[in-house]
């Protein structure tokens, strides 16, 4: 690493230009890849600008073996497929998402999938279905008529070679669950969740306001419920369970009021969000029946809010502006945090009627532990102030998008008034 940083320096006082019959041997490559990784080497750096000089048929296997080995590297510092498919994606093209597919599904061919966590199998599998195992895929793209961009390469090495660890949530190829320093073991999938997502995916996809409210209502008060119940039995069983953890991709544009949605639902959920600008996903801590319903809800919702806008579009000639609609995401977001809160009043109260007791303390309990978890997890967090929504027309029109979704019982709807802009955790 010291010496590759010095090489870098020393290269940088010159401009490299190429000799027209510089002939490098295959070590020479491999070390001028190894360059690019350990100093995140640009086509611009003497490095990048030897290997964009020579022919891609003649640096792709070396290509090939280098961005094997960063894979690995990810894995074992917290990335997952699909999360490292999407960083790479994002921060590349088109190309260079077809290539980080191949790099990920050829370093999971040389695996045992036995040994996997199944969550880990099923991202790749996914991958998979857009391209197969090939051992040299970097080869043969190169040899094809499109051919494949050395700066490309070199930019994916160099991506890689920089991203930082972030916390393990799925074990990694090599370490079993048992290694794992989180409990990784507690199940998502559950009757109740099962009976949400099919009363969400019903809300989205029908064309009556007043179906999809009703869909949308029994879902979240299902969802409230059965985190009181289960934090009543936990209680009662002093039960072992622990928070846990799971990424949102949060996705431009208007990336501000969507991490703004993911923290208000995920607040009323019974869980927390970390959001980590650098690569753009919000993390979700809390007990995993609040987790995966934040999910769900997160997820549902920002579909609905954003056929709502498209519909708004249509009727408004002001709608297509930036400001308007980062203005309708920011009120639909506070709005449906006003609903929320209406149904778990609601739903809090029926069942401390039942219970015959203040559910409180034990709900205090539960999210001192998440509090816990995410201090644990980030120590060193900051607060940034959500930008003002400064749109009149975009704001009424996110609010009354939000109204129909109109998330809570009609006898829990009431006139709603303008919150204000909360403070989203930034990490």
């Amino acid at each position: 690493m010291v010496a590759a940083r010095l090489y870098r320096a020393r290269m940088a006082r010159r401009r490299w230009q190429p000799d027209p019959g510089w002939s490098p041997s295959s070590a020479e490559i491999e070390e001028l890849w190894d360059i690019v990784a350990a100093t995140g080497a640009t086509v611009q750096h003497p490095a990048g600008a030897k290997l964009s000089a020579l022919d891609p048929l003649h640096v792709a296997p070396a290509a090939q073996l280098v961005l094997l080995r960063l894979v690995s590297l990810c894995w074992g510092n917290g990335w997952q497929p699909t999360e490292l498919h999407r960083e790479l994606a994002r921060r590349t093209n088109k190309a260079g998402s077809k290539l980080t597919v191949g790099v990920i599904v050829n370093d999971h061919a040389a695996r045992d999938p036995r040994t996997l966590d199944p969550r880990w199998v099923r991202q790749v599998e996914a991958l998979m279905e857009t391209q197969t195992a090939d051992p040299d895929w970097i080869v043969r793209a190169a040899q094809s008529r499109a051919g494949v961009d050395v700066g490309l390469l070199v930019d994916l090495v160099a991506i890689l070679g920089r991203l930082q660890p972030i916390p393990v949530l799925i074990p990694p190829p090599g370490m079993s669950p048992r290694d794992a320093v989180i409990d990784l073991t507690t199940p998502f999938d559950s009757p109740m969740l099962e009976r949400v997502r099919a009363l969400l995916a019903k809300a989205e996809s029908t064309e009556f306001e007043a179906e999809a409210e009703a869909f949308t209502a029994k879902a979240h008060e299902l969802m409230a419920r059965h985190s009181i119940d289960h934090a009543m039995l936990a209680a009662q069983a002093a039960s072992s369970d622990v928070p846990v953890t799971i990424r949102l991709p949060i996705d431009n544009p208007y990336a501000d009021a969507k991490v703004m949605l993911c923290q208000i639902v995920a607040e009323h959920c019974g869980a927390r969000t970390v959001f980590q600008p650098a690569y753009a996903f919000s993390t979700v801590i809390g007990f995993a029946g609040d987790v995966a319903a934040t999910e769900l809800l997160f997820t549902s919702l920002l579909v609905q809010a954003q056929t709502a806008m498209q519909g708004a579009s249509r009727g408004s000639p002001d709608a297509s502006r930036r400001g308007f609609r980062s203005s309708f995401l920011a009120a639909y977001a506070h709005r449906i945090g006003e609903r929320l809160e209406a149904i778990n009043v609601h739903v809090m109260a029926e069942a401390e009627h039942e219970a015959g007791y203040s559910l409180v303390p034990v709900l205090a309990s539960r999210d001192a532990a998440v509090r816990a978890a995410v201090d644990a997890a980030f120590s060193n967090l900051t607060f940034k102030r959500s930008r003002g929504a400064r749109d009149p027309a975009g704001w009424s029109s996110g609010r009354l998008a939000a109204d129909r979704a109109n998330l809570n019982r009609a006898d829990l709807a009431g006139p709603g008034t303008a919150a204000r802009p909360t403070r989203g955790r930034i990490g």
